[in-house]
């Protein structure tokens, strides 16, 4: 993740092909053009959570 937040799409591509070998479906979650999972958008998700994790984590060692 950037400084100002932003989500690279290089960060994205690693985390959906970490996920797809994870899970055996590499080939399914990269066709976008077919009907499979939004990787993409589970990938985002996951990046987000980690975030949140990560300032609930900040806010509780400061005291909030």
């Amino acid at each position: 993740m950037t400084m100002d937040g932003e989500i690279h799409q290089s960060m994205i591509s690693d985390l959906e092909k970490k996920l797809g070998e994870s899970l055996g479906t590499d080939g399914m979650i990269s066709d976008r053009r077919e009907e499979y999972v939004n990787a993409i958008g589970l990938a985002q998700l996951i990046l987000t959570w980690n975030c949140v994790e990560k300032l609930d984590y900040l806010l509780q060692e400061e005291g909030y």
